[in-house]
């Protein structure tokens, strides 16, 4: 059996115990709980990791035409695990062990591979979206649909040990991060979680109380928290706050869907979308939500980088091109 990944024990009061075994050694990790893990991963600043993938994307293939393309791939992708290890060893640990579980490693001295690895650095990104979707539905209070639009929760994929000290205790063995947060959102879910949706910044925290709350407590401008800001604003301001996070999401799920349509070979078409395109419009789009909360971008600033097109929009705008072009070639 392999030793590296990530290994937990579930505590009784929800303490979540930690460790990380590397190829160089474990790691010890702080304790901390399912709810604080959950909305963590979401909170935590990813843009230069969607920036940086984004770049790799640049240059997958491009050595067909420019031969300087390879090393040029080389670079921002050794640039991008030398900074995902310093900046966050779990998630670069358990991508390389997932890439290691492979039965057929991609070449990316190829095109071909290089666009394999590409497709695998965008798919690492994938706990974000299932955690993100699920703490949606849950904070909307939306039945999770096992069989439809949460699939992804139907089962998740671990090894279990048994200590055996005192009693017998278990502790799962991950190699794969997106089977890790599938588990703890299982045992979440199991909780009933009391989960809200700030209606200012739009990102979920747990409640302290019952009491309807809400605003969170997080530093968004000014170095005052969601509770102190949202209050003090006008209505207007509030309701384009919500807005322009709503949209955020509502755009987000709708282009990870296009995403998935793509296929295997993940070209782009009117309404499916590239994993390069779709990088690429969520680090300009969480960039541009970021900066909108903190108030350097107007509403309309921020919406004009945020928003795409629907499909049933997109249709239309081709049918309406197509009217044009041939009422023009008739006359």
């Amino acid at each position: 059996m392999k030793n590296e990944g990530l290994y937990i024990r579930l505590l009784l009061d929800g303490t979540i115990k930690r460790r990380l075994v590397t190829i160089l050694g474990e790691v010890p990790l702080a304790d901390t709980t399912i709810a604080e893990e959950l909305i963590g991963l979401i909170d935590t600043n990813n843009v230069p990791m969607y920036q940086a993938i984004k770049d790799i994307w640049s240059y997958t293939g491009s050595w067909i035409e420019k031969p300087i393309g390879l090393r040029e791939f080389e670079r921002v992708l050794g640039n991008y695990l030398h900074w995902l290890r310093n900046r966050n060893l779990i998630r670069y640990t358990l991508f390389m062990t997932t890439y290691e579980d492979l039965d057929e490693k991609p070449d990316y001295r190829t095109p071909e591979g290089s666009m394999k690895l590409a497709n695998l650095l965008t798919e690492s990104m994938a706990p974000d979206y299932v955690v993100d979707r699920t703490l949606y539905a849950l904070s909307k209070q939306t039945a999770i649909d096992l069989d439809d639009e949460h699939h992804f929760l139907r089962e998740s994929s671990c090894v279990t040990h048994y200590l055996l000290e005192d009693t017998m205790e278990e502790e799962y063995q991950f190699r794969n991060e997106e089977q890790y947060y599938i588990f703890l959102l299982q045992q979440y879910i199991l909780t009933t979680p009391n989960l809200i949706s700030c209606q200012f910044c739009g990102r979920y925290f747990t409640p302290k109380t019952r009491k309807l709350t809400k605003y969170c407590d997080r530093i968004t401008r000014n170095s005052k928290t969601c509770k102190r800001i949202a209050p003090g604003l006008k209505k207007r301001e509030r309701d384009a706050a919500h807005k322009v996070t709503s949209e955020f999401m509502r755009i987000k799920d709708m282009l990870f869907h296009r995403k998935d349509r793509a296929g295997e070979d993940k070209k782009s078409s009117v309404i499916d979308l590239a994993d390069g395109e779709y990088v690429q419009w969520l680090a300009a789009a969480t960039d541009a939500r970021d900066r909108y909360l903190a108030g350097e971008l107007s509403e309309e600033e921020a919406m004009a980088i945020i928003y795409v097109p629907t499909k049933d929009e997109l249709l239309e705008q081709i049918s309406s091109e197509l009217t044009l072009e041939t009422a023009a070639t008739q006359s």
